[in-house]
């Protein structure tokens, strides 16, 4: 039954979403074109038509984040607790499934956005200089990249629960439940990211050369940052907080909505 309910919410997001993924590949595409046209012409003319393009491409990656993200959030609210409710709560199956469903669901749009919207960035920036520049990094520093990029995946999906259980609180409320779903969502996400800077900032202050760090000038501040090791180890406490995060905020968010729900 989950695989069902969440084939429902598939199909309720996906017409907006994937457009927009579709944009952003597109504008990627016309970007990477226009460049390499601007490459073979040199003229001022398809300097302008590239910059533009590139521009926008970006614009319609960061557009396609926002609204993958608020048209998910504005599909639990509607489907959970507003005119839609109805049908969802006489369905078969228990609250805790649906709100599995949805939040599986949630995720994994949002997980596809951002490969999207990675891939997107790729077929823009990766041309022949900016392709050796990756290539060197990665042979020297591949698994810290990697690591990075995990921890951001996780940062956002963590934002994502929190918009879930925001939602929840705000609706155990009976006036100004939209407004109260985004307080809720702000504040559980300023007090997640306050308690992960603090513990990444223990970390620093207890190693010791956070101190050279902080002291050093602009000349040496090369030679006095933090060793690969030590920000490789700052990566993994924040990757496993967001982890921890994430599922404390759903259990959290799953068992109120088990408990009751209040509907428009």
């Amino acid at each position: 039954m989950l695989k069902k309910l969440m084939k429902y919410d598939f199909v309720r997001v996906e017409k907006v979403v994937v457009w927009a993924l579709l944009a952003v590949l597109v504008c990627a595409a016309a970007a990477r074109l226009t460049n390499a046209i601007y490459n073979e012409k040199m003229t001022m003319l398809w300097l302008i038509v590239d910059k533009i393009a590139s521009a926008l491409a970006i614009v319609v990656m960061i557009f396609a984040v926002f609204l993958t993200f608020f048209r998910i959030a504005a599909s639990f609210a509607r489907t959970v607790y507003g005119k839609q409710s109805y049908f969802t709560h006489t369905l078969p199956v228990k609250r805790g499934a649906v709100y599995d469903a949805k939040v599986l669901c949630g995720l994994a749009m949002n997980l596809l956005t951002l490969l999207a919207v990675g891939a997107g960035a790729a077929i823009v920036f990766l041309t022949g200089d900016t392709m050796a520049l990756v290539k060197a990094a990665w042979k020297d520093s591949g698994a810290f990249y990697l690591l990075a990029a995990v921890t951001f995946v996780l940062e956002v999906l963590c934002f994502a629960v929190c918009a879930y259980l925001g939602i929840v609180l705000g609706h155990m409320l009976n006036t100004h439940k939209i407004f109260l779903s985004v307080v809720f969502t702000l504040v559980l996400w300023n007090v997640i990211s306050t308690v992960l800077i603090g513990a990444e900032a223990v970390f620093y202050f207890a190693n010791g050369n956070i101190a050279d760090f902080l002291r050093a000038d602009t000349a040496s501040f090369a030679m006095d940052a933090p060793m690969p090791q030590e920000v490789k180890t700052v990566f993994v406490v924040a990757a496993a907080g967001y982890a921890l995060m994430i599922s404390v905020l759903y259990f959290i968010g799953r068992r109120l909505l088990v408990k009751g729900v209040n509907v428009d």
